[in-house]
């Protein structure tokens, strides 16, 4: 069974929770593409930033439009 801390965590947490364990494990895979856990979490923290620093705040609602993929989902972890 799961602690109370790890069923808290939200799917950024666990992301770079797992970026820090599993920097070079494979996150994702989309057809010949893939990308570790660093490099997601990377990806997402850098969309994020972007975010920030174009006025919105965490909790602001965004519109996505992208082909579902390795960005769509970096996306959805900022």
């Amino acid at each position: 069974m799961m602690d109370s801390a790890a069923q808290a965590a939200t799917f950024g947490e666990v992301i770079g929770r797992h970026a820090r364990t599993f920097p070079d494990g494979l996150a994702l895979r989309f057809g010949a593409r893939g990308t570790t856990y660093a490099g997601l979490d990377r990806q997402s923290d850098e969309i994020a930033q972007a975010l920030l620093a174009s006025g919105l705040a965490p909790g602001d609602r965004i519109v996505v439009y992208c082909h579902i993929g390795q960005q769509a989902t970096a996306v959805y972890f900022a």
